[in-house]
């Protein structure tokens, strides 16, 4: 069973919902089985947010098992680092730019880490980064 594995990671506000539901459709109009999942919650304006897309021939479950994902697209940096446990060793990381703040950051009681990406690549997978708040 050949399954692709997509994580969608970021803030309320970002439009993560309508990233899985363009993404969810694509994967339908071509054919495959599809299974979704979004986590927003209480997140709405600025909390934390995630979404699952799954598509293969034939996909049991909506959320990705630990070490199997194939792409996280991440709306903002920290987001990629939170969501890397789920990600295959291979995989590729789509990281926006963006920076959005956590409160125990605002608060001085946290750093917001410096070097994202590199962390990332040291774990083996792909990091793309681009700045698409700009390219929007």
């Amino acid at each position: 069973m050949n399954i692709t594995n997509i994580l969608i990671s970021g803030v309320g506000g970002q439009g993560l919902v309508m990233a899985t539901n363009i993404i969810s459709k694509a994967a339908f109009y071509e054919g495959y089985d599809i299974k979704t999942s979004d986590v927003i919650g209480l997140s709405q304006r600025g909390g934390l947010v995630w979404g699952c897309v799954r598509f293969g021939s034939e996909v049991p479950s909506p959320l990705i098992p630990n070490h199997q994902g194939d792409i996280l697209l991440a709306m903002e940096q920290l987001e990629a680092l939170r969501w890397i446990h789920l990600m295959k060793s291979n995989a590729k990381i789509i990281i926006n730019e963006e920076r959005i703040y956590p409160n125990r950051v605002l608060l001085e009681k946290e750093e917001y880490p410096e070097v994202i990406p590199e962390v990332l690549e040291k774990k083996g997978v792909e990091v793309y980064t681009l700045n698409a708040n700009n390219m929007a």
